[in-house]
């Protein structure tokens, strides 16, 4: 069954790391940081759960953008631009970083898992010229049975041009300004731009009707458990959180 899990999150660019260290964990692979003259490397046995990763360009940008280590240099290249210390309180954000929850392989193959992570990817640009590097990841590969196969997006603020990525960096679609005419409330405040989860489930209902699949998709729990990330020894606390968010939604519903 497929679940509407998406979370994001903004990644700050640092002094000791930025999308470079990102980007080679992401791709299980070594990336070169020019900034830093040094190498990130997340290669090993338990790394091979990657089996699909690219970087999405728009038409007439750097052909060399294509390559994961070079989009990620060029990235943290623009966001150091604007930095004159590395003390001030808030660091650049390098973009939006999406964990999307995808169906396993018994129920959508590779090639259609890319194709509606490619429709995620187009709601996302919308009208905008974005580069978005994508790392499809499938833990299956390394545990036979398991089903949690996702993707990573790192969708950068700036829009890509010829000449790289813009000075400029955009809000859309990931916030957008609102006006209330409510009582007792800020006339102008920022809200959320798209509903994630709510678009994925969307998605993945169309999808499936496309492919003429009887795919059902999970609907959210009144109240939703979190994202556990691997914890070594701590299985069993693990699955006492899981109890207490059943529990918890079941009497949310009564």
């Amino acid at each position: 069954m497929a679940i509407a899990f998406v979370r994001v999150s903004f990644p700050h660019l640092r002094e000791t790391e930025g999308a470079c260290a990102l980007l080679a964990y992401l791709g299980r692979t070594v990336v070169a940081d020019e900034r830093l003259s040094k190498a990130f490397a997340f290669r090993g046995a338990t790394d091979a759960d990657l089996v699909y990763e690219r970087v999405y360009l728009p038409d007439g940008v750097p052909a060399e953008l294509t390559n994961p280590s070079a989009f990620a240099n060029r990235l943290d290249d623009r966001e150091c631009q604007r930095v004159r210390k590395w003390s001030r309180q808030r660091q650049p954000q390098l973009g939006a970083l999406f964990v999307i929850a995808l169906p396993p392989e018994d129920e959508l193959s590779l090639t259609e898992t890319i194709r509606l992570v490619e429709k995620v990817l187009a709601i996302i640009r919308q009208r905008l010229k974005l580069a978005i590097y994508v790392a499809i990841h499938d833990p299956a590969q390394l545990q036979a049975g398991d089903r949690n196969r996702h993707a990573h997006l790192l969708v950068p603020l700036r829009e890509v041009t010829e000449h790289g990525f813009e000075r400029r960096k955009i809000r859309i679609p990931f916030a957008q300004p609102r006006n209330s005419a409510a009582p007792n409330a800020n006339q102008n405040y920022v809200a959320e731009g798209i509903h994630w989860p709510s678009l994925l489930a969307d998605l993945q209902r169309e999808f499936a009707a496309e492919l003429g699949i009887d795919l059902v998709v999970d609907p959210p729990a009144p109240f939703s458990g979190r994202h556990w990330t691997p914890r070594k020894g701590k299985q069993a606390e693990v699955r006492q959180e899981r109890r207490r968010q059943h529990e918890l939604a079941i009497e949310t519903q009564n």
